[in-house]
């Protein structure tokens, strides 16, 4: 993450966690004589069929997606519904642009 920091990385995604997640880090970077705040938001996508004992607090598996649009990134992440047997919007997160280091597409 904090190479990441240093080189301008806007969002870090992974995968392989059985509990879906999204989260930012900001830290001062020095930037020539003057310091800068960066931050970088981290994604880490759930799992879409693992055992239930090992979807940990989310108790469900679950993917997720990315919207690309002019100057957004739309982050929606499903849960696999019981009921339905399709997986179902549980949330989602949206990065602008002009945010996290001027995220570039």
């Amino acid at each position: 993450v904090y190479r990441c920091l240093e080189e301008g990385v806007g969002l870090v995604l992974h995968g392989h966690q059985h509990q879906p997640f999204c989260a930012t880090m900001a830290r001062a970077t020095q930037e020539r004589e003057e310091l800068k705040t960066r931050s970088v938001a981290v994604h880490g996508a759930g799992s879409a069929g693992v055992a239930k004992e090992h979807t940990g607090d989310v108790g469900v598996n679950s993917v997720s997606a990315m919207v690309f649009t002019a100057g957004e990134v739309e982050l929606r992440v499903y849960h696999a519904s019981q009921a339905t047997k399709r997986f179902d919007k549980a949330w989602g997160v949206t990065f602008v642009g002009g945010g996290l280091n001027g995220l570039r597409l």
